[in-house]
């Protein structure tokens, strides 16, 4: 008989039986029929959920084989979709699997005509005992005994022939397996390193646009910079401007430059070793102005520089652990926020971005440049 689905009209040819519940191919709408039954297809098909047990859905075959079997009783619920349960004795399918029929009972005749089983038994025994007997009559047991020997050594080259022939089809089937498994592992390695080959590819564009990101911002700052210290070039005061593009320090009054000095800058963001932090090492751009002026500074090491060395920092440091004299040559201007214009122990600078974002300058370059200004004098960094 031809069934149309309710929902979406999909038509099907289904063959006359019990009422039962049926799901859509197309739309997986479940539906009951009143003179339908399953076809033998949607046995297969794993939908049904039994109520109180989880995991997967199971298929109309399992559930009709528990039944079978009486791990599932009629009370047991069922569902196709987890929300509309239905009783297994009110599934067509599987209620004819819950009261199996009795056999029928014999009459007095049948049961007159047929032999009791013992005595069938014992009656096919004894004839089996009379025929052996006729059989071994006049044969002699060596010739028995060869001709058994003879049928089993036929018997069995026909029947390891054959199994040989199996095993060195599974054996040569094994051999390519192995080979397919052996050129995907290759391919899997490869695909593995090819990834891992495109994540440090990302990586190293990610930094790239982070750089010119921050090469744009520090662009911006420096051009804020410049147009601050053309707003300077009116008065007549001393001022410092610091081009961290060329390592170099100018003293200059006005437009005039008085004195030019070769100074070492920030070497930027760098991660440390030991805790694979990144640290910003940067000379900031901006105003900034002198705030202290020291002779013989101390230097107080901060965390980074144990880390800097692969060291453990000290569970328990106190500030004179850190304080460090003549690191930072004899002179040091302060400028605010952990920086400043100072020396080195050997009093050398190379003139590169070297620093963790001081202004490094060689030894008499600082003696002199300390004597030419003062608290207040304002400092450009660009």
């Amino acid at each position: 008989m031809l069934i149309k689905c309710p929902s979406c009209g999909l038509e099907g040819e289904y063959r006359k039986g019990y009422a039962g519940v049926i799901q859509c191919r197309k739309c997986q709408t479940v539906f009951c029929l009143s003179e339908t039954v399953l076809p033998d297809k949607g046995l297969s098909e794993r939908i049904w959920r039994v109520k109180g047990e989880g995991g997967l859905p199971v298929s109309l075959r399992v559930l009709r084989f528990r039944v079978n079997a009486g791990n599932l009783s009629g009370n047991g619920e069922i569902s196709p979709d987890g929300k509309r349960w239905i009783k297994v004795a009110s599934h067509p399918m599987l209620a004819r699997y819950l009261d199996k029929d009795k056999p029928h009972e014999e009459t007095n005749k049948e049961v007159q005509n047929k032999v009791s089983p013992p005595q069938a038994i014992e009656s096919a025994s004894q004839s089996d005992k009379d025929e052996e007997t006729e059989l071994l009559k006049g044969r002699r047991p060596w010739k028995s005994a060869l001709g058994f020997a003879s049928f089993a050594l036929i018997a069995s080259g026909a029947f390891f022939f054959p199994l040989s022939k199996s095993l060195d089809k599974l054996d040569e089937e094994n051999r390519q397996l192995n080979n397919e498994n052996q050129f995907l592992k290759g391919k899997l390695s490869g695909a593995e390193d090819r990834i891992a080959g495109l994540e440090k590819q990302i990586d190293s564009i990610g930094r790239k646009f982070e750089e010119v990101k921050q090469s744009n911002e520090e662009f911006l700052r420096a051009k804020e910079v410049l147009e601050d210290i053309k707003k300077s070039i009116d008065s007549h005061k001393v001022y410092l401007a610091v081009s961290l593009g060329e390592n170099l320090l100018y003293v200059k009054i006005g437009s005039k430059t008085l004195k030019e000095y070769t100074v070492s800058t920030g070497k930027g963001w760098t991660k440390v070793k030991k805790t694979g932090k990144t640290y910003n090492f940067l000379t900031p751009r901006g105003k900034r102005v002198i705030e202290v002026k020291q002779r013989n500074p101390i230097w107080y090491k901060p965390d980074w520089v144990w880390h800097e060395k692969g060291l453990e920092l000290p569970k328990t440091i106190s500030i004179e652990d850190r304080a460090v004299k003549g690191e930072l040559g004899k002179y040091r201007l302060k400028l605010g926020g952990g920086y400043a214009i100072h020396g080195t122990k050997s009093g050398v600078i190379n003139g590169k971005k070297e620093t963790h974002g001081c202004i490094r300058m060689g030894k008499k370059d600082l003696k002199e440049l300390y004597s030419m200004v003062k608290r207040g004098t304002e400092v450009y960094i660009y």
